[in-house]
């Protein structure tokens, strides 16, 4: 976890993120301040599934209802890309080209 200007706390987690994997992603976002902006760096994770997607929803859930932000880092193209826009999850959260573009506007 990296902290930037407005302590926006990034979270890169990689390859699968699914039943087996959800668990240590749960614990990083537990971790982060819920007033506060986070970033969840997608963009070396190769497959999502339920479960994976259930730790973004949830995250998004409890930081929307402290004040916090959550947002995605997807590259367009990748398979996680497709995935929310199957789900229709692609209108419930943040999504950004890259990492830059997510901490665009933190100050």
């Amino acid at each position: 976890m990296e902290a930037t200007q407005r302590q926006a706390a990034v979270l890169r987690p990689a390859g699968d993120l699914d039943v087996y994997s959800k668990v240590s992603l749960q614990e990083q976002l537990a971790s982060v301040q819920d007033s506060g902006v986070t970033i969840v760096d997608l963009s070396a994770v190769t497959f999502i599934d339920s479960s994976g997607l259930t730790v973004l929803i949830e995250a998004y859930k409890r930081l929307l209802g402290a004040g916090g932000q959550l947002r995605l880092v997807v590259a367009d193209g990748q398979q996680v890309q497709r995935i929310l826009q199957i789900t229709g999850l692609v209108r419930m959260f943040a999504i950004f080209p890259t990492l830059e573009a997510a901490q665009g506007d933190i100050t």
